[in-house]
C-alpha cells in the first residue's frame, strides 16, 4: 500500500489529509506525483494505492479520493476523515475550520473571505506556507493528526494554523524548511520582479512571468500587484504548461476565466484542466509567450500596444 498525492505546490487539504492517512498507516510510503502522470492511470485501478486529492475521481471502492471533476464533492480532507477511521481515531468533520478549509480549496480565497468574513493576516499566510512544505514523515504526521482529532478544540482557523506551526517548530521538524524558504524567496522575488505588466482597452490588467512559477507566492504577488486581474506564468507542476490565474483577492475583478477559455479557440483546444471554482486554467503549451498573446489579442486591444509589445520582447 502506499498514499499518492500531487506534487508541490500542496494546499492545506490535501497535506491533513496525507498527514492524517500517513499516522494511520504510518510504514506506508508517500508519494507525490503529477497531477497528468502516466502512472495516475495504473494508480486509479489499483484499490492498494490510497489517490489523495488528484485522478479527476471519488471512488471509496477503489481508494479514489479526488474532488476537482466536481464542484459539488467536497475536498480530500472531508473525503479521507468519511472513509479513514481506527478505533478512536476519527476528525470530527462538523467544524467550522475543516469547513473554511473546504470551501477555500473548491472556491478560492476571495469567495470564502466574503462568505466568512475572513481578514488577510501575512504572518499566518507566511506560517501555513511553510507547514505546507514539510514533508508528511511519521513524526509530522502524528503532530498534524493529533491536532485534526482535537480540531474542536480551535475556534479559528488561524488558531489552528498557528498552533500547529508552533508544534512543528517545538520539535525542530521546521528548520530545513526554513532555510528552503529563504533560498526560495530569493529566487520568487527575481521572478516577481521580472514580470512585465499589460493593460487592454477595457482595463483588464495582465501579469506575465515567463521563465518559471511563483506558486506557492501567488497571494504574495497579488497583494503587490493588488491592480493585477490575470497573472500568466509557467505551470508549477509542468513546464511544458503555462497557468492562467485570476486575482481573486481583487473585489473588482470581472475576469470570467471559465468564459475566457471557453471564447478564446487556442486556449480551448490546449485547455489541460480549469478549477471548478474558475480561478485557475492550465494550457497544454510551453510557450507562456504565446498564451499571452492570444489573450490580449481576444480580450481587448492593448493600450499602447506598440510601446507594450516592445517591452515584452525586450523582456523575453
Amino acid at each position: 500500500m502506499k498514499i499518492v498525492s500531487h506534487k508541490e505546490p500542496k494546499h492545506m487539504d490535501d497535506f491533513l489529509a496525507v498527514c492524517w492517512l500517513k499516522n494511520l498507516y504510518p510504514n506506508v510510503e508517500v508519494e507525490r506525483i503529477h497531477p497528468q502522470s502516466k502512472e495516475i492511470e495504473e494508480y486509479r485501478n489499483n484499490p492498494d494505492v490510497i489517490l489523495v486529492d488528484l485522478g479527476g475521481e471519488y471512488a471509496p471502492e477503489k481508494n479514489n479520493y479526488d474532488h476537482h471533476h466536481d464542484k459539488n464533492v467536497p475536498s480530500s480532507i472531508y473525503l479521507v476523515a468519511k472513509h479513514f477511521k481506527k478505533g478512536n481515531k476519527k476528525i470530527p468533520t462538523n467544524n467550522k475550520i475543516l469547513e473554511i478549509i473546504d470551501y477555500m480549496d473548491r472556491n478560492g480565497f476571495k469567495a470564502t473571505t466574503e462568505k466568512y468574513g475572513l481578514k488577510p493576516n501575512k504572518e499566518i499566510d507566511e506560517k501555513r506556507k511553510m507547514i505546507l512544505m514539510v514533508k508528511e514523515d511519521k513524526e509530522v504526521a502524528k503532530e498534524v493528526a493529533n491536532m485534526l482529532e482535537n480540531i474542536n478544540t480551535y475556534k479559528y482557523l488561524d488558531d489552528f494554523i498557528n498552533q500547529m506551526y508552533n508544534n512543528l517548530d517545538k520539535k525542530g521538524l521546521l528548520e530545513e524548511v526554513k532555510e528552503q524558504i529563504r533560498k526560495e524567496q530569493e529566487r520568487v522575488n527575481k521572478l516577481m520582479d521580472s514580470a512585465t505588466f499589460l493593460t487592454t482597452s477595457n482595463d483588464v490588467k495582465i501579469a506575465f512571468i515567463k521563465k518559471d512559477s511563483i506558486a506557492p507566492y501567488h497571494s504574495q504577488f497579488f497583494s503587490k500587484n493588488n491592480d493585477v486581474d490575470l497573472l500568466i506564468e509557467k505551470n508549477a507542476f509542468d513546464k511544458n504548461d503555462v497557468s492562467i490565474i485570476k486575482n481573486t483577492a481583487k473585489s473588482d475583478n470581472e475576469v470570467d476565466l471559465k468564459k475566457l477559455v471557453e471564447d478564446i479557440p487556442f486556449l480551448n483546444e490546449n485547455l489541460k484542466f480549469i478549477h471548478p471554482g474558475g480561478f485557475i486554467a492550465v494550457i497544454n503549451n510551453s510557450q507562456p509567450e504565446e498564451v499571452l498573446n492570444n489573450i490580449y489579442k481576444n480580450i481587448g486591444a492593448l493600450k499602447n500596444t506598440e510601446q507594450i509589445t516592445q517591452t515584452v520582447t525586450k523582456k523575453l
